[in-house]
């Protein structure tokens, strides 16, 4: 599809000089020319006088959605020493223009501001694809699995702890079991984590090595399946403690993990990313990394990173601690604000914590609602002391349950400590109850949300359709009924647990409910709630605006402002014209971070394909 091309688009005096470009309404609706021979060179979108120095990066003749509190759209932007000191006009930008100055012509290109990814766990991807038995691009089934298995045998002969990750639970009918892998590496002592890392399968060498025998209770939280008999069949549901003993024979090194953590900033800014918020897993050692990474200049996308803690008030106070000291690392790169804490499972896995029971094709028995991974005292006590310290807590909660006790724990710390602008979070909110939609919104707490998973996906819709039944299934993700109580979302994918990171197929995923790939967006099987899609334009604040709020980083990002920092996206279409089905299918022609380019594409429109 052609590129909407809008250059040299002219403003008003008033608006130019009061430090924007038009607005999005007297844009489209063709503003009054500016009046003829009138001076604007003593103002620009910001009120700059003409003795500032000239730009390091200039774009022009494009059209920029600012994302300001205006909704303003201009045609040029210039950035000195990383931060914007420019939007306004074309004729405007021409005092910026230096023999040094980069110029771009955008030839009507769309610009917003950089993407931000609100959930995301880092080069997990990136350090699991090459180091484990990883089995995420292969066909899901059994043989398909096994090929890859034995190659893996072949090529590491002397490897006796194997972590491997990707295993589709829609290759099996029903929990895969020890059997499955022991047919082809039953010497070794292998764990492969499904595709939502919240289940993991276990051979036979491997539940010994972890003491998981017939006697070992399920933890806080976890289900163990099991035979007619109470025997462990190896698949496990949400027991990432029990598998601790088994990750402590298997580690990655420095040069791996920064290694690593280069291409994923790579392939993230390949997509338009240029921040996002590491949930959970964070350490000193992370922080360093991103700290050294910054001192070097190879940081290309602005990081707040967090740990995970257990719950208990000694973990969340040695939480604390270790935020306190990594105070010294908070820079306009880095933000050390959050802490995160899993308080149930998954739908798939039947480890959602739920107010009503599963459905009997959950195979969890009668009543079964599945566990939350603490009390809501415990809880309580937990959320209080983080939000007394001045952290943001993010809690996972995919259940209504565990939805309710999340803002049961928010509330709370609000009338123990006293309101603040605590900005909390809960990451997916599959399920809500009615009436904890509106108070989510009261609280002001943040929805860390996945439009990737609003749609009828091949993954995991098939198996949370069936846990959950057809009625309270249709009740997920209801973005749009958030949207109007007054919630703010941020959107992600929780990569790597989905692969699919791109914003823009999330942008148009959630603008139709229905798949954005070329194959599937016009499949109704694969429309889910076509009464919750939203506007193009609201889902654009999913990952720029809302995204920056939950950073606590809106006034250096999230907007195209002066004085703020110069992190955009260039792309190949005008995301607000084409036809909502064509969002997916635009290219990224530029990734603009701290007025550095650290991405060119091409193309302004691609295919849109899945990610493998």
């Amino acid at each position: 599809m052609a590129v909407d091309s809008t250059a040299g688009t002219k403003v008003t005096p008033e608006s130019f000089c009061n430090g924007h470009g038009v607005t999005r309404r007297t844009f489209l609706a063709g503003s009054a020319a500016c009046a003829a021979g009138l001076a604007l060179a003593g103002c620009n979108a910001a009120g700059t006088q003409e003795d500032e120095g000239k730009a390091d990066l200039v774009l022009k003749n494009g059209v920029v959605q600012t994302m300001d509190s205006e909704d303003s759209v201009a045609s040029a932007v210039a950035s000195k020493d990383g931060k914007i000191v420019f939007v306004g006009s074309n004729e405007g930008v021409e005092k910026y223009v230096g023999d040094s100055t980069k110029v771009i012509d955008l030839e009507g290109a769309y610009v917003l501001p950089g993407f931000i990814d609100g959930h995301n766990h880092g080069s997990d991807q990136q350090l699991q694809k090459k180091y484990n038995l990883y089995l995420k691009e292969t066909e899901p089934n059994v043989g398909a699995y096994h090929e890859v298995m034995k190659k893996f045998v072949e090529d590491h002969p002397d490897m006796e702890y194997v972590p491997g990750l990707g295993l589709n639970l829609n290759a099996f009918d029903g929990f895969p079991t020890s059997a499955f892998i022991d047919e082809v590496m039953a010497d070794k002592i292998v764990w492969i984590n499904d595709m939502s890392q919240h289940g993991c399968l276990l051979n036979a060498r491997a539940l010994e090595a972890a003491g998981i025998t017939k006697d070992t209770p399920d933890p806080a939280g976890g289900k163990i399946i099991r035979d007619t008999e109470g025997n462990p069949t190896g698949y496990l549901s949400d027991c990432f403690s029990l598998t601790d003993v088994l990750k402590e024979h298997f580690s990655y090194t420095d040069e791996q993990v920064y290694a690593a953590f280069k291409e994923f900033e790579a392939e993230m800014n390949s997509y338009g990313i240029t921040a996002f918020q590491m949930a959970g897993g964070a350490s000193d050692k992370v922080w360093k990394m991103v700290n050294d990474l910054e001192k070097s200049g190879e940081l290309s996308m602005r990081v707040s990173a967090g740990p995970f803690v257990n719950f208990s008030e000694d973990d969340v106070l040695e939480a604390v601690k270790s935020l306190d000291d990594a105070q010294k690392y908070n820079s306009d790169w880095q933000k050390t604000t959050l802490i995160k804490a899993l308080l149930d499972g998954v739908p798939e896995g039947a480890t959602a914590a739920l107010s009503e029971p599963y459905t009997e094709a959950a195979g969890m028995g009668a009543g079964y609602c599945g566990p939350a991974y603490t009390d809501q005292e415990t809880l309580n006590k937990v959320v209080a002391i983080a939000d007394k310290a001045g952290y943001q807590v993010e809690l996972h909660a995919m259940g209504d349950e565990a939805v309710h006790m999340s803002l049961d724990a928010f509330e709370y710390a609000q009338k123990e400590n006293g309101k603040r602008d605590a900005r909390h979070q809960i990451a997916h909110a599959t399920l809500m109850r009615d009436e904890d939609i509106q108070r989510m919104a009261d609280l002001e707490v943040i929805g860390a949300m996945q439009p990737m998973w609003f749609y009828y996906d091949p993954f995991f819709s098939y198996m949370e359709e069936a846990n959950f039944g057809p009625e309270r299934f249709a009740k997920e993700y209801r973005v749009k009924t958030m949207l109007d109580a007054g919630i703010v979302m941020t959107g992600s994918v929780d990569y790597p647990i989905t692969l699919e990171v791109r914003p823009l197929t999330g942008i148009q995923a959630g603008a139709t409910q229905q798949s954005p790939f070329d194959e599937g967006e016009n499949d109704p099987k694969t429309l889910r709630n076509p009464n919750e899609a939203v506007s193009v334009m609201d889902m654009i604040k999913f990952y720029t605006t809302n995204g920056a709020k939950a950073l606590f980083m809106e006034d250096k990002i999230g907007s195209i402002e002066k004085d703020k920092l110069a992190d955009m996206v260039v792309l190949g279409q005008n995301l607000t014209e084409v036809d909502v089905r064509q969002v997916a299918n635009t290219g990224v022609l530029y990734t603009i971070s701290g007025g550095r380019v650290v991405y060119e594409g091409g193309d302004k429109t691609v295919a849109a394909l899945p990610i493998q």
